[in-house]
């Protein structure tokens, strides 16, 4: 594609001796803080749909991805090329029903069918192994009951009625204790429900504070 050429040419060329002084000294660890931000301001304006701005900090997510691709590059890693191809491979290898016999109907069994060819692939033995530890407690909280029920096919879960009793038992245990652990069993259990119900607790506590916030903007 012309457009993304054009802006690896300008990434690399601004990363290089020609280039700018600030872009050569950025490091891995400087472009994970950026990107970390980022991929929360892209969050903020889909929320928000905001269009403009949405195609905007997709621009920049993607201009950080590629400068982290140059810096391996440079470093003799790897190139943008084989990130794009290992990329290629893999969409084409997790969708048999489309790129080659399997026939998969329906979008819950084409999820199976790609958790079961991932778990596979990567050797992975529990569903602990693909989370990554970094992220905010509430979310990995909601990825380890999500990942959960994906991972382990044979286990029953919860239903509503079972999962309400247990978050109003932490509720009464709160109330008593009043202490961090208490206090944390209830956020783990309502983790629980929101993956039940397809709700990222994340997400939505941060729609909410936001929304709080704003009453206090004068």
């Amino acid at each position: 594609m012309k457009e993304f050429r054009r802006l690896y040419d300008i990434v690399k060329l601004l990363r290089s001796k020609k280039g700018c002084p600030w872009d050569r000294k950025q490091k891995i660890m400087d472009y994970k803080n950026y990107l970390l931000e980022e991929v929360y301001e892209l969050i903020e304006a889909i929320d928000n749909k905001d269009q403009e701005h949405t195609k905007e900090e997709l621009g920049d997510v993607m201009l950080l991805v590629l400068s982290i691709c140059d810096v391996f590059r440079a470093h003799g890693k790897f190139s943008v090329e084989e990130v794009l191809r290992g990329i290629s491979d893999k969409l084409v290898r997790r969708h048999p029903h489309v790129f080659g016999t399997v026939k998969l109907r329906t979008a819950e069994k084409v999820l199976e069918n790609w958790t079961k060819l991932k778990n596979k692939e990567k050797k992975r033995k529990s569903f602990y192994e693909k989370i990554p530890k970094t992220l905010p407690a509430l979310f990995y909280a909601y990825l380890i009951f999500k990942e959960r029920d994906k991972f382990e096919k044979k286990r029953k879960p919860l239903n509503n009625v079972l999962l309400r009793k247990e978050i109003e038992q932490d509720l009464r245990s709160f109330f008593t204790h009043r202490d961090p652990e208490s206090y944390a069993q209830v956020l783990y259990a309502l983790a629980e429900w929101g993956a039940m119900h397809k709700v990222n607790p994340e997400l939505a506590l941060m729609k909410r504070s936001h929304r709080e916030a704003k009453k206090y903007l004068y």
